[in-house]
């Protein structure tokens, strides 16, 4: 019997697998720095997004339906519910 994959509701990539964690690391290197937010604020607006009821099982918004770890990354996101901008 096939073992069934169980996400945590409030997880977001960075809590799954290594390979997950790998994927997003190598993602998120791509991206200059210069495009990005500090530290302080991408862990800000990751908080805002755990608690947040429209994030999805697999680390997505509901609303618009991106991986919130590259939006809250980026200097230019936005949250499409106006929780950070």
């Amino acid at each position: 019997m096939a073992e069934e994959r169980r996400y945590c509701r409030k997880c977001l990539l960075q809590d799954g697998s290594l390979e997950e964690r790998g994927k997003l690391t190598r993602y998120l290197s791509a991206i200059h720095a210069s495009d990005k937010v500090s530290d302080e604020v991408y862990r800000q607006r990751l908080d805002v997004c755990r608690g947040c009821d429209r994030l999805g099982e697999d680390g997505t918004c509901f609303s618009c339906g991106c991986y919130v770890e590259f939006r809250a990354i980026i200097k230019a996101g936005r949250c499409p519910n106006s929780h950070w901008t």
